[in-house]
């Protein structure tokens, strides 16, 4: 298994009552697998894009990625495993015309 989500919610405190970003999300995804995620403008795509990514966490929930416990790994841990074996391409990126390839 390349990664297993259990039961994640993410939530913001407004006005004393919690909203939620993503509720009870369940996802396991295979090596070689890819998948698709799709949803309306506000669903929570890139919140749990970003948890998935490691580039944000999570309120409560369980998550697996290569058998590790995401959830209770060390910040350093955590980055080490993102270098290695996380990577984005965005839809929309912004470049600027006055760098170079490497510089952007």
């Amino acid at each position: 298994m390349l990664l297993q989500l259990r039961n994640i919610f993410k939530w913001v405190q407004q006005g004393g009552q919690r909203v939620f970003l993503l509720k009870d999300i369940n996802l396991e995804v295979q090596e070689g697998e890819f998948i698709s995620i799709m949803g309306p403008s506000g669903s929570g795509k890139s919140t749990l894009l970003n948890v998935i990514g490691m580039l944000d966490t999570f309120d409560e929930g369980e998550y697996d990625f290569l058998s590790e416990s995401v959830h209770t790994l060390k910040e350093k841990h955590r980055s080490n495993l993102y270098k290695e074996y996380i990577g984005f391409v965005f839809q929309s990126y912004h470049l600027l015309d006055d760098l170079t390839v490497e510089e952007n």
